[in-house]
Parts: structure tokens; sequence; C-alpha cells
């Protein structure tokens, strides 16, 4: 029931100054709580799948007070939906914590994998379901010769994700790393 977190999310809100919401799975309890009033409501989009023209994403996106886009190129993307004309659009940083900025040792990753350091190594970090686009990773994988490519993270498309490797021959170039946060499980 998506009413179920209205009620828990409206005495939450008051003691906000803005609601940022990613699309689309967490943005209908949020509209519900924020219908009569509350701080606005600011969407993070992050696929451009997001924005479908259909009636129930047009819904979604209607009355919002802003948009933060992954990246610069979908601004322009951003610009030809009409639920949101004349909203603002700002890049959005990437929220690294500062453990991950500080030094370190940038080829451990490579070591854990077996990788030389003159490999030259993309990668994509996520929960492991259809809807993340690892797939189109991989694919992009098998199109870039000479790459090798990681993949962090656990869930259950992950056998899926190893079988399309399989298929399109890149199984040796790609690694799943699993996903571990030291001192955080």
């Amino acid at each position: 029931d998506p009413r179920a977190p209205v009620a828990p999310s409206r005495r939450l809100v008051p003691g906000y100054d803005l609601v940022p919401v990613p699309l689309p799975h967490t943005h209908v309890p949020t509209r519900l709580a924020l219908r009569r009033s509350g701080p606005p409501l600011v969407r993070s989009i992050h696929r451009l799948d997001h924005l479908r023209p259909d009636p129930y994403q047009r819904w979604l996106l209607h009355g919002a007070a802003g948009v933060g886009i992954a990246n610069s190129a979908m601004a322009s993307r951003v610009a030809r939906v009409p639920a949101l004309r004349g909203v603002p659009v700002r890049l959005l940083p990437v929220g690294l914590e500062e453990r991950f900025l500080a030094g370190g040792d940038r080829c451990a990753g490579r070591r854990r994998l077996a990788l030389s350091s003159e490999v030259f190594l993309v990668g994509t970090i996520g929960k492991l379901v259809r809807s993340r686009g690892h797939d189109t990773f991989i694919r992009a994988l098998a199109a870039a010769a000479g790459i090798h490519g990681v993949i962090i993270g656990k869930g259950p498309y992950e056998p899926a994700l190893r079988n399309l490797a399989r298929r399109l021959g890149v199984q040796e170039r790609l690694s799943f790393a699993g996903y571990t946060e030291v001192g955080l499980e």
C-alpha cells in the first residue's frame, strides 16, 4: 500500500526546509505526504528512463520545486519535459564521504582483482537489480576492447549479469567485486 508511509512522512517533513526525492519509487508516498503543505519537493533524477512521457510520470514530476540531475548531458532532456518547464535544474555534486577522498593506496583494489596498474579500468557500483543499468555497462564493455570492468555491489540480478557477460564474451575482462563497507556492516 503506497499510503502506508504517508503518515510517518507527514510527521517528519515539518522539520525540513527541502525534501529531495529520487525517481520514482519513493516519490508517491512523499508527494502524498506533502500534498497539503510542507517544504518544497526537489526531484533527483539519476537515469533518463525516469523521464518517460506517460501520465503517471507526468503526475510524479508535476509540482517539483527543482530538479537535481546526475550529469550535465541530462540537462537538455530535462528541459524538454513539459511538467518541468521553468523548474530550476542543477547538477548534483558527487557525494563522497571524507574517508573516500583521503589519499590511500590506489592500487589496492587492482591488487585485489589481480589486475596490473596498466589496465584501463572502468566500473559501476550499486545494488545488482535489473533497474540499475549494470546490463548496459556490460554491453558497453563488450564494445570497448582492451578495457577491464568491475561491478561493485550485490543483489539478485548478479547471476543474470554474469550470464550476459559470458554471452557477450567479456567475462575475462569483468570482475564482480561484491560489496563490503569496512566497519559499517
